[in-house]
């Protein structure tokens, strides 16, 4: 009988049981919830987890296509995954994902994100460089990230840090969710044994825009090494150079300066020497060099330089570069040497230099002869290169193919200021060596009949019959000129009397260096002399000392 009633219990039990699982069943299958109503998020976007539990089969419906839910549909109790994208909008925006069952039941999810702020932001705020390096590699870029146009804003003492500007206006903001680009800046070498710094603001463009903080770029650049007035100075001033320069000349640091190949130093038997100078560095020579820029200003620093020569520039002839003012105050330069560099212009202050005795500017981008190039400006001077100044190797005719940055161009027949240049060139009394050749001159060489120096009946006297009396009267041009050089120019009309007739013409192998024109002229006429000597008999007759003997 206990057996019995125990039986009724558990069945009673179970009975109750079933009772109570088929209520909560159909509660559920009657009800729809979610276990968030409202969310937020960042400007960023990103996921949250939703918890739908409903006992019918159910379906989501998103309001904005930035906003989504995955899965969209489902039945019991599911994990879902609400996907905001990122904003593009600065400010803030509202949808909604509406969630309904089989009954009709609905719930909705408000989601909220926040637009982002406007912003500049700098990768790295802080910009540390050298002193100085080679002009390919003096440059640095920083990452910008923004959602805001804005300008660059160099303070007004900074020279030395430049950026083209193309780099923004080529800059397309298509949103307000930020963007980076990566912005270019140049900087110069700095001279001086301090340190410099920059601050480099990014502005919005548009002033009524607040960012949410300042858009700064710290940068700070290296102090010169400091060169000292001793030879240990001279060598660290010719290694720092040389970098500059990108040269191609050996300075080994590991040997002592007196072995280096392209430096001579002063010692106690040179003429002139004083006992500081000995030891020295006396000349220097850098070759086969690459840069866009000035003569490093350490060559400056070399007190008693006396020869000094830079040359063959990769690809000077596309160059447009100044000679700067690194060099000026060398008091004891006598011999510079600067050809096939890329120069277009001459400082007036290297007129300071008036102990100069040489002057080699070949081969360089004048478009016309530098006006700092005087007697008056070097009264010691002996020796002026000019030549080959062309930017292309030849150009044939000139009435169609002039152009303003060809090279060294002079009309002296239609060009009064060319004429007056090219007479004072001729009225050069020290020079022994003047060399024009290779360049676009053309026009008639003037007679010189105005020059006021002329040859008297002393002269021929003096010279125990070795000049003729014919020179008596006739202008007395470049009389210690040893070396004449004016071919593969565009001259025409007649050889003056006072080339031909000079009494150092045998000199100059004037058959290839003075009478050798080439090409056409504005005027399309070919260049060539129209009394070019067919021998040197004439010449002979006059200077009968001149004429070669079977031993010469």
């Amino acid at each position: 009988m206990k057996f019995i009633r125990n039986i009724s219990l558990v069945l009673s039990l179970c009975a109750f049981v079933l009772s109570a699982c088929s209520d909560d069943a159909e509660t559920m299958s009657n009800d729809l919830s979610v276990d968030k109503n409202d969310v937020f998020f960042a400007a960023d976007g990103g996921d949250e987890v939703i918890v739908v539990a409903s006992g019918s089969q159910w379906v989501a419906s998103s309001s904005q296509p930035w906003l989504k839910l995955s899965p969209a549909n489902g039945v019991g109790v599911t994990d879902c995954e609400l996907t905001v994208d990122p904003s593009l909008i600065h400010d803030v925006r509202s949808a909604n994902i509406r969630i309904t069952n089989e009954l009709g039941i609905t719930r909705t999810i408000s989601v909220s994100q926040f637009g982002f702020d406007k912003t500049i932001l700098i990768d790295e705020p802080t910009v540390n460089i050298e002193s100085y390096k080679s002009s390919r590699e003096r440059y640095f870029e920083t990452t910008i990230t923004t959602n805001v146009l804005f300008n660059i804003e160099l303070p007004q003492d900074c020279d030395w840090i430049t950026f083209d500007k193309t780099q923004l206006e080529d800059f397309e903001l298509k949103h307000a969710r930020p963007q980076s680009l990566k912005v270019r800046f140049n900087w110069s070498m700095n001279p001086d044994a301090t340190e410099r710094t920059a601050q480099v603001k990014l502005i919005p463009t548009d002033g009524s825009v607040s960012l949410s903080q300042e858009a700064v770029l710290n940068v700070s650049q290296k102090a010169a090494s400091l060169i000292e007035d001793s030879r240990a100075g001279d060598s660290l001033a010719i290694i720092i150079a040389g970098n500059k320069l990108n040269t191609y000349s050996e300075f080994d640091v590991t040997e002592s300066i007196s072995n280096w190949a392209q430096v001579t130093l002063w010692e106690r038997r040179d003429e002139g020497v004083t006992p500081e100078m000995i030891g020295r560095v006396r000349s220097v020579r850098f070759y086969l060099i690459d840069t866009d820029e000035s003569l490093p200003t350490e060559l400056g620093k070399i007190k008693y330089l006396e020869t000094l020569s830079v040359f063959s520039n990769v690809n000077s002839h596309i160059r447009n570069i100044d000679m700067g003012d690194a060099i000026n105050d060398l008091k004891y330069l006598k011999h510079l040497e600067l050809f096939s560099y890329g120069l277009i212009s001459i400082p007036e202050d290297l007129a300071k230099l008036t102990q100069l005795e040489s002057i080699h500017l070949g081969s360089n981008n004048f478009s016309s002869i530098p006006s700092v190039i005087t007697a008056a400006n070097f009264p010691n001077l002996t020796s002026l290169n000019l030549s080959g100044c062309r930017r292309s190797s030849y150009i044939n005719n000139l009435n169609t193919s002039k152009t303003d940055d060809m090279g060294l161009y002079m009309n002296i027949d239609h060009i009064h200021t060319d004429m007056m240049k090219f007479k004072e060139l001729l009225s050069w009394e020290k020079l022994e060596v003047l060399r024009l050749s290779s360049n676009y001159i053309e026009g008639t060489l003037p007679d010189m009949n105005d020059y006021p120096v002329k040859y008297t009946e002393e002269d021929i006297i003096a010279s125990n019959d070795s000049l003729p009396a014919i020179l008596i009267g006739t202008p007395k041009i470049l009389p210690n000129i040893q070396y004449l050089g004016i071919n593969y120019n565009m001259l025409t009309g007649d050889i003056p009397f006072w080339i031909l007739y000079h009494p150092n013409f045998w000199m100059w192998d004037p058959f290839t260096l003075i009478f050798g024109q080439e090409g056409y002229n504005s005027d399309g006429v070919r260049a060539r002399f129209s009394n070019e000597p067919l021998n040197w008999e004439y010449y002979y007759e006059l200077y009968p000392f001149r004429r070669p003997t079977l031993g010469d």
